[in-house]
């Protein structure tokens, strides 16, 4: 983003929205549900909407996972694929098969189900993407490892 905004202020004022409104988002989502339905709400929380609106809500309370949990991974996936290409130098192909053979290898060897691999991965990537990298970052800027282009050093 950085590379792209030319902005060091620019880029984390716009990463720190994009952290926070999304949770801000799940925490909206999490607490109308458990309000609506208090300890009767199912561990899908959007397949209690068939409760409320018949057979309208259970497809759409089927669709909102389907749809978060497909394009979360579709996004980390071409994620993943474009640092391997751009930053590792990798062949596209090669990226192309890194990117999607394991986690489907693991998929077809019978680990869970997809909606528990899907979530281990997810919870692992969000672990990395939101707690240790932005940690590494922060250390590493502070200890003097890092310098951002323009950034006027303190001293």
């Amino acid at each position: 983003m950085y590379k792209g905004l030319g902005s060091y202020e620019e880029t984390k004022k716009i990463l720190t929205w994009a952290f926070i409104i999304p949770t801000a988002i799940y925490a909206l989502f999490m607490a109308s549900f458990l309000l609506v339905f208090g300890k009767e709400t199912p561990q899908i929380a959007t397949q209690a909407l068939e409760n409320l609106f018949g057979k309208t809500g259970f497809l759409v309370g089927n669709f909102i996972p389907f749809f978060a949990i497909t394009t979360s991974y579709i996004g980390l996936g071409l994620a993943q694929l474009s640092n391997m290409e751009e930053y590792l130098g990798m062949d596209k192909k090669l990226a192309w098969a890194i990117t999607v053979v394991p986690p489907l290898v693991v998929y077809l060897l019978g680990v869970g189900d997809f909606v528990s691999v899907l979530g281990l991965v997810g919870d692992t990537g969000d672990l990395m993407a939101f707690i240790v990298l932005p940690l590494v970052l922060y250390i590493t800027h502070k200890l003097g490892f890092a310098n951002v282009e323009g950034e006027v050093e303190a001293g």
